[in-house]
């Protein structure tokens, strides 16, 4: 195992060249990695870029499958170069809403335990292909790919954070997939990051050389928002996204009971799968919240875009993020922002939020207070938050993305 270990690490570390900045430091070091076939590639071909299909098997939507969607989306639109989806069957529903040319295969919903046998299919299928018909570039987008296979072509991977490696009592828990995310790192040509925040956990963890990691930030895109108030007009705090541990549903919790022990006759809602447990709703009762302050809704993009426009401002309690979607999702509809001062929010955020420390609900409840009215501290921020959703945004990665994949095939813009 050990001389096999130090074979693919002595292929990979053959196949690397001097790195080559990137205009506007967005992408760093993306590395040039040609074949004798690629080196003589001229710059009017189209490069083609397949995407493997685990992200798309193993999500219905949201998280990390909605931001590769997306990625295809932005590279097709841009027209620089051609992309595709090899999936079979999936059960996506952002696959499903791309253009049908993009994707190889079919939505097919499959529930419960046929769904774990079937996600195989469009894996085996993706390899079988690649064998055949041998891509000019591939972007795992799970690991599994990258991971298993030795390196007949150039294969990209993203690395969205490093928020379980960084914790003992996770990493421990969830040693194989981590295990198979390391092989996945050492085999991968380049790696793309959404945040220099995951950069510097991936280079401090995992020794990665800095010439190899890419930073492209992710973007926004939902639909416009409706007019109608969702809530009827109450007033409301939004929270999107999971609950569960580094994620500290918690603090945000007691940020708001002090907000209503303050006299807020308003709501704090949070936008996920699923409804409190049993250890959430003990929280709500010890914090003294009246019923029905606090509640849990389901919602697809359209609701979502409509709760944003209308919440006095979103809230973000997290102790890490490797990128922080719903930071720059509300900025993109005029939603404030107030998040903690920790990996992936702060950078994501930069100026449009107010910020305050992991954990520190006194100091968020603060920061909420400034967002109950029309302050000029909360219209700063929305006019902040357009300026910095139209700095990271779909079309920029894209373009990024586009340069990076040119680098890396040696073919000139």
């Amino acid at each position: 195992m050990l001389e096999r270990s130090k074979a693919c690490n002595s292929m990979a570390n053959s196949t690397r060249t001097a790195s080559h900045p990137v205009d506007g430091g967005v992408l760093r070091g993306a590395r040039s990695e040609m074949t004798s076939e690629s080196a003589g590639k001229s710059s009017s071909k189209a490069i083609f870029v397949r995407f493997t299909p685990e992200a798309f098997l193993v999500q219905e939507f949201g998280g990390v499958s909605r931001c590769f969607a997306e990625l295809v989306r932005a590279l097709d639109d841009a027209g620089e170069i051609k992309v595709g989806v090899h999936a079979i069957v999936h059960g996506n529903a952002h696959l499903r809403e791309l253009p049908s040319r993009l994707v190889q295969g079919r939505y097919l919903p499959i529930k419960g335990d046929l769904r774990k046998v079937a996600i195989h299919l469009p894996r085996l299928a993706f390899e079988l292909q690649a064998r055949l018909d041998l891509p000019e570039l591939v972007h795992d987008t799970g690991h599994q790919f990258c991971a298993r296979k030795s390196r007949r072509f150039p294969v990209l991977m993203t690395v969205h954070d490093m928020i379980q490696e960084a914790d003992p009592k996770f990493a421990q828990a969830m040693a194989r997939s981590l295990a198979q995310k390391r092989a996945a790192i050492a085999r991968a040509t380049m790696i793309v990051v959404p945040s220099q925040g995951t950069r510097d956990e991936l280079i401090r963890i995992e020794r990665v050389d800095p010439s190899r990691i890419a930073v492209i930030h992710h973007g926004a895109r939902l639909p416009r928002p409706d007019a109608a108030h969702p809530l009827g007009g109450m007033p409301y705090f939004l929270h999107v996204g999971a609950r569960k541990r580094y994620k500290d549903f918690a603090t945000a919790a007691r940020a708001f009971a002090a907000l209503q022990r303050s006299g807020f006759d308003g709501r704090l809602v949070t936008v996920t799968r699923g409804g409190f447990d049993a250890e959430e709703r003990a929280l709500l009762v010890e914090l003294g919240l009246r019923n029905g302050s606090v509640v849990t809704l389901a919602a697809d993009d359209a609701k979502l875009s409509t709760l944003y426009a209308h919440a006095r401002a979103l809230v973000v309690p997290s102790r890490a993020e490797g990128f922080g979607i719903p930071i720059i999702e509300a900025m993109s509809l005029g939603c404030p922002v107030a998040c903690m001062r920790v990996i992936g929010c702060a950078e994501v955020a930069g100026d449009a939020a107010l910020l305050a420390d992991a954990g520190d609900d006194h100091a968020l409840a603060k920061n909420l207070a400034h967002f109950i009215d029309e302050t000029a501290i909360r219209l700063q921020c929305v006019d902040r938050g357009h300026a910095r959703a139209r700095q990271l945004s779909w079309p920029n990665a894209a373009s990024a993305y586009a340069q990076l994949a040119r680098s890396v095939l040696g073919v000139s813009s």
